[in-house]
């Protein structure tokens, strides 16, 4: 069977901030849309590197991606080789911001 994503309508991106719990140096930030054309399906790939160890329950927050009129999500679908680490979900808010929240008890260690 089909694995199912939720889509973030497309938009332009007009701001770009990477945050986490612990605070901590992120040390490489890439941000992407498979999409800018108005509200057509958009996936947006988000790829970092910490410079810290983030435990269970350490968040990381990618805000400023603002302009979707997708609603709000409490279990926004993830997808890749790190997703299962946060759950295979994040919290989605129209305000242009995506939490992921750590729910693996392995320690993820920076690079």
């Amino acid at each position: 069977a089909g694995q199912r994503e939720d889509l973030v309508d497309a938009f332009q991106m007009t701001g770009t901030v990477l945050s986490s719990s612990p605070t901590g140096t992120i040390s490489s930030l890439a941000v992407t849309e498979s999409s800018t054309v108005q509200s057509a399906s958009n996936t947006i790939t988000a790829t970092f590197t910490l410079g810290f160890p983030l435990s269970f329950a350490g968040r990381v927050t990618v805000s400023g991606l603002t302009g979707s009129s997708s609603p709000s999500s409490s279990s926004l679908s993830l997808s890749g080789t790190y997703t299962s680490l946060f759950g295979g979900t994040g919290v989605w808010d129209t305000a242009g911001s995506l939490v992921v929240q750590v729910t693996d008890t392995r320690v993820v260690q920076p690079g």
